[in-house]
């Protein structure tokens, strides 16, 4: 199948890809480090699902997964976002917490 600049596809599998799951924990990390929410400090519990979508400077990941408040154990709905460029350096874009799980 041909990628083409722009379009948005579901990862297949992404709930079990090594990858994606370090791409998640990558976000979380960057998220624990800037305190994007001050009073979160996020632990990585498993990937719901991917999307990417291939832009002009590598390919933009658009994830949802679930995220431990280490603090309140309480368990998190997250979206984030995360650029993956053509020389495989990761850009953290965004981690939304979107509810609790």
């Amino acid at each position: 199948m041909e990628d083409i600049v722009g379009k948005l596809r579901e990862v297949e599998g992404s709930e079990s890809d090594p990858k994606m799951k370090e791409l998640a924990r990558f976000a979380i990390e960057f998220h624990n480090e800037n305190k994007n929410y001050p009073s979160l400090n996020l632990a990585f519990v498993k990937i719901i699902g991917v999307f990417q979508e291939e832009v002009v400077s590598g390919i933009m990941y658009s994830m949802q997964f679930h995220a431990l408040d280490v603090d309140e154990l309480k368990v998190l709905l997250c979206s984030a976002g995360v650029l993956v460029k053509e020389d495989n350096s990761k850009e953290a874009d965004y981690l939304l917490v979107i509810t609790q799980v």
